[in-house]
């Protein structure tokens, strides 16, 4: 038999400033409310607009970094799997549906960006170890002396020494993981 699956993505914007808590055992929790948009005509021709709230939660090592990076209003597509869940009070069984979400990604902002985390941001996000400029002239001589209108495919040639430059790799964390020279 199979497992099945259990799969959600969202796409909708933040209703309020995320919040962020701490299990007993120093987990952190990111919670979220997300706003999704909807719209329909009904029989009547009428278009009928409706906006449903969905709580999602992410826990890890992302929690945190994500909690000083999102703020109300930020559109946000989460992909993740659905949690039910039930608790009793004053006599009164209520249940909750929630999201944890697996995967974030910032889609825009409302807003302009926070000064504190323009602050934060190295001066030369290109460091001359990762991009190199190009060390070599590409020249082009032309193979006859037709207008550039004539029909012919081919009317330039390109000539090319060995040039090389320096390519970085990156890791999922935006780190240079690695860094090769290539052949141009």
């Amino acid at each position: 038999m199979s497992n099945g699956i259990n799969q959600v993505t969202l796409f909708g914007n933040l209703g309020a400033t995320p919040e962020l808590r701490f299990t007993s055992i120093g987990t952190p929790i990111l919670k979220m409310r997300i706003a999704t948009n909807d719209a329909y005509y009904d029989k009547d021709k009428k278009l009928v607009e409706r906006v449903d709230w969905h709580d999602v939660a992410m826990f890890g090592a992302r929690a945190e970094p994500l909690s000083r990076l999102l703020s109300k209003g930020d559109s946000v597509v989460i992909a993740g799997s659905l949690r039910y869940s039930s608790y009793e009070k004053e006599g009164v069984t209520r249940y909750r549906t929630e999201i944890v979400a697996k995967d974030l990604c910032l889609a825009s902002r409302r807003r302009s960006i926070n000064p504190t985390l323009v602050d934060a941001l190295p001066e030369d996000p290109y460091p001359a170890e990762v991009a190199q400029p190009l060390e070599h002239v590409v020249e082009a001589t032309p193979i006859s002396d037709a207008p550039l209108s004539s029909p012919s495919p081919s009317l330039l040639t390109v000539n090319e020494g060995s040039a090389k430059r320096r390519r970085g790799r990156f890791d999922s964390n935006g780190a240079t993981a690695q860094t090769e020279e290539v052949s141009v």
